[in-house]
């Protein structure tokens, strides 16, 4: 629930199922937020209807494609739930629709690049702080269990309807390798497995994946939903970076580097340095007042591609070219 933290003053919500979902746990979260909200029972007169200025889309997997595109075609601005679309011909139909002159606003809800540490490693970086970069690896970690500490919803245990789990949480990873590199995939490997998946049916439980760049760069991925911990521990992310000047690791919300001239240290965030803002913040800036995000329509796109041919990687067994 992150994304409907901020309490804006011009910010009204207007919650509606796509199909049949229980909308109670999003209106008693924008309920303790002091945030103004009503029900709409129909999605479809929400967007007829009401004409709202920004769509935020997270139906099951498998109607991403469709409600984004209704949403760009009514010129809404939408911040959708990653990948965007589960299959190639949704998301090349939402390519063309954004890449219109006047096409509205349109973000994934991709927001790694919005976690402090993340954010710091990547300016280090992006300053030559490692020179040119060799080798990445990155992890994400989640439990099987939900928000909610449930079992997954229904639809994640059909890949009709859930698409996957490299395009569901490896997309984050791809999104990283993307920013920290500005290079573009050129080739893919992948496995994925539903091993020890508790009874999810056809969720993949973990995935490995393999990519080259055009810069030289090798990336290497592992996602699963095998990670262990109480009930307030979501997740366990990694991002490890080789450059020709030395190491730089993420790990528990720390960033470290190794070098053979300073050694081993530990990056901090100058006192000067302005806070960055929330990503739902700043989704609301850049519709409301134009000023840019850490990442844009184009990345998204990309990163949803790349992770769509990665998951087909895996599911024939061989390498993919870009």
């Amino acid at each position: 629930m992150e994304g409907l933290a901020p309490n804006h003053p011009k910010l009204e919500w207007i919650v509606s199922p796509v199909l049949s979902e229980d909308m109670t746990p999003v209106l008693l979260a924008l309920e303790s937020r002091g945030q103004t909200n009503r029900f709409v029972s129909d999605w479809r007169d929400v967007l007829d209807t009401e004409k709202p200025e920004l769509a935020v889309v997270n139906p099951p997997f498998h109607l991403l494609g469709s409600v984004i595109k209704q949403c760009l075609e009514r010129g809404i601005a939408v911040l959708g739930e990653k990948p965007l679309a589960i299959n190639a011909i949704e998301l090349a139909e939402i390519r063309s629709l954004a890449q219109n002159s006047n096409a509205p606003k349109l973000m994934a809800m991709l927001n790694m690049r919005y976690l402090p540490e993340y954010h710091l490693a990547h300016k280090f970086i992006s300053d030559g702080g490692l020179g040119d970069l060799l080798l990445m690896t990155a992890q994400k970690s989640y439990p099987i269990r939900g928000w909610d500490g449930k079992p997954r919803p229904t639809f994640f245990h059909k890949r009709i309807t859930y698409g996957g789990t490299i395009p569901w949480i490896g997309i984050h990873l791809i999104d990283q390798f993307l920013w920290f590199t500005k290079s573009r995939f050129t080739e893919v490997t992948a496995s994925h497995s539903t091993f020890g998946n508790k009874s999810h049916g056809e969720m993949e439980t973990m995935a490995c994946m393999n990519f080259k760049l055009a810069s030289g760069v090798l990336a290497q991925a592992h996602l699963d939903y095998l990670h262990q911990g109480p009930s307030n521990s979501w997740g366990d992310d990694r991002l490890r970076v080789v450059g020709e000047k030395g190491i730089l690791e993420i790990k528990g919300g720390i960033v470290t580097v190794q070098s053979d001239d300073k050694g081993i240290r530990t990056l901090q965030l100058p006192q000067s340095a302005k806070p960055i803002s929330g990503f739902f913040s700043a989704f609301l800036s850049w519709v409301e007042e134009d000023i840019p995000m850490l990442g844009n329509t184009e990345d998204c796109l990309i990163a949803a591609e790349v992770s769509l041919k990665a998951r087909d990687a895996a599911d024939l067994g061989r390498l993919l070219v870009f």
